[in-house]
């Protein structure tokens, strides 16, 4: 099973930033952990192309865990802040799910999606950018998605947008997910909001065409 674009862009910005963290003592990380305060990771079309080179280089399994074991490694250091320590928990329950998603064990990756979000919903105000490069109801969104569970996607994938507004490719995904469902004024108020957004990404990217075609056929297969 090849591993959706989004999570392979979540192990892959993982990995530097568990060098980063194998080189500092837990007491000197900035409160955000492991987090991006200093880039947009709202999921630019560049933000996304990346995802396209991560889905090469993370298609096995095995890469996957191995990501996913060292954050939860990271997690376990004693001395760290504690709003660091959450986040860290938090992104290893994320790489945890990607990795499963990835081996095809769907129970784990809910499972761990579950603890992630529950994670999520007990910090007060995510960070913009949010700390975790993908919120982690955006992941769950996607990842459910991916397993043909449109209604609780589009569930994870608004309260992604209620909690860290305007990302591009939740928008996109609730599309995707009301399209699934039938929900042809959604999808088409979706796909425009999208559109939107990305007025002024490559006109190659395939996530474009997909919304372009649909408003144009109005809804229409």
């Amino acid at each position: 099973m090849r591993i959706f674009l989004a999570a392979c862009a979540l192990v892959l910005f993982l990995a530097p930033h568990a060098l980063y963290a194998q080189s500092t003592p837990a007491s000197e990380r900035p409160i955000a952990g492991l987090g991006h305060a200093h880039m947009d990771t709202s999921c630019s079309p560049e933000v996304s192309a990346d995802f396209d080179r991560a889905l090469a280089l993370l298609g096995d399994p095995a890469t996957a865990k191995t990501a996913a074991d060292e954050l939860e490694r990271l997690a376990s250091e004693p001395g760290q802040h504690p709003l660091a320590q959450t986040i860290i928990t938090l992104q290893a329950k994320e790489a945890q799910a990607v990795a499963a998603h990835a081996a095809g064990d769907e129970p784990r990756v809910i499972a761990m999606m579950t603890n992630a979000v529950e994670i999520e919903d007990s910090i007060e105000a995510l960070s913009q950018p949010p700390y975790p490069i993908i919120p982690a109801h955006e992941l769950y969104g996607t990842i459910l998605l991916e397993l043909k569970r449109p209604a609780e996607a589009a569930k994870h994938l608004a309260e992604a947008l209620k909690r860290t507004p305007g990302r591009p490719m939740a928008v996109y995904r609730i599309a995707r997910a009301a399209e699934a469902l039938g929900d042809t004024s959604t999808a088409l108020a979706r796909y425009t909001q999208f559109l939107e957004l990305w007025k002024h990404a490559d006109h190659d990217r395939p996530e474009l065409a997909i919304a372009r075609r649909f408003i144009t056929a109005g809804g229409g297969s």
